[in-house]
């Protein structure tokens, strides 16, 4: 019981650890892609601003939230592909892990 306990508890610390590393990573090669000079993210900025500015801020400030929000947007898909690394590694330890499972031999109860 101790050694399941614990090694639950060291397997939700290594899954936590990678999917903080592995999101700042994401995150990394997300917004090496982002330039002022794309006319897509162009494009998304001016629609933010654009509704930023419709909900009640004045341009400045409206200009600032839509940075904000393409920015929270890609932390939002750097967590996303980190949890699914996560998940790949799991499944691949899991397949990993099957063949041995079948290889065990049952051990019998003796009674008495």
């Amino acid at each position: 019981n101790l050694f399941r306990i614990l090694g639950g508890s060291f397997g939700i610390a290594f899954l936590t650890t990678i999917l903080n590393r592995g999101s700042q990573v994401h995150q990394s090669h997300l917004v090496a892609h982002v330039t002022p000079w794309d006319l897509d993210i162009q494009q998304r900025l001016a629609t933010l601003t654009g509704a930023f500015h419709g909900a009640g801020s004045d341009p400045f400030t409206a200009g600032n939230q839509a940075l904000a929000s393409l920015y929270l947007q890609i932390k939002q898909q750097a967590v996303m592909l980190s949890f699914l690394d996560g998940f790949r590694l799991v499944s691949i330890m899991l397949f990993g892990i099957i063949p041995l499972i079948l290889l065990m031999k049952a051990r019998k109860l003796k009674k008495g």
